[in-house]
């Protein structure tokens, strides 16, 4: 008797063999995978899958903490967001499953919120937000150290090097008379291959402006 829960194939919740078989039937007539459970909170677990023990509802969900935090989601992480979050301390390892099944990557860390933690990835504990938001402030301080030159930008303009350059560099003059913060890759990062300096600057840019010359 086992519940899967769907974050990874090989993470599943041995209902029998935690010493709770009776609950079994109410989370088979429910449909209830394993996913399902890990957020569900207390008044659901009482009310919907008729776990009426108090004891009980809490033993069900440390071992769901338990086998998420053991969980390998290497395979599924291609941005290392799993070992991030490991590196910050043993409680966060219970979130990677959440993080990576909404596709977070370090780019989007910044742009994160309390409200987007909490609901959208299952960081129910408050003190677990915070630490998580000053993790990602300071993750985001020692980039900034790094490449002191990369801040938000308005405009980000992409062209083609062989035959756009000239109207790129137009259009930059032209927007910052206008008060606007624009990134022209010619004027601080080499021709080439795409690194992560550029990658940053397309993470930091609100607008994306496309140069469209013959055979762009």
């Amino acid at each position: 008797l086992s519940l899967s829960l769907s974050h990874h194939p090989s993470l599943s919740l041995p209902i029998k063999e935690i010493g709770l078989p009776q609950y079994w039937p109410a989370f088979k007539e429910g449909s209830v995978d394993g996913e399902l459970l890990s957020r569900m909170d207390d008044n659901e677990l009482e009310n919907d899958l008729e776990v009426t023990n108090r004891l009980h509802r809490r033993k069900l969900k440390r071992e769901i903490v338990r086998l998420r935090s053991a969980a390998d989601y290497s395979l599924l992480d291609t941005e290392g967001i799993s070992q991030w979050l490991v590196g910050l301390g043993h409680e966060m390892a219970q979130y990677r499953g959440d993080f990576v099944r909404c596709g977070v990557t370090f780019h989007l860390l910044s742009r994160l919120t309390d409200d987007d933690l909490r609901t959208e990835l299952n960081v129910i504990n408050r003190i677990h937000r915070k630490k998580l938001l000053l993790s990602i402030e300071d993750e985001f301080t020692q980039k900034e150290e790094a490449h002191p030159h990369i801040h938000d930008g308005d405009v980000f303009i992409c062209y083609r090097r062989t035959n756009g350059s000239q109207l790129a560099s137009l259009l930059k003059v032209h927007l910052q008379l206008r008060g606007l913060n624009v990134f022209l890759d010619v004027d601080e990062l080499g021709a080439g291959k795409v690194d992560e300096a550029l990658l940053e600057r397309v993470a930091a840019s609100r607008n994306f402006l496309i140069v469209l010359t013959s055979q762009a």
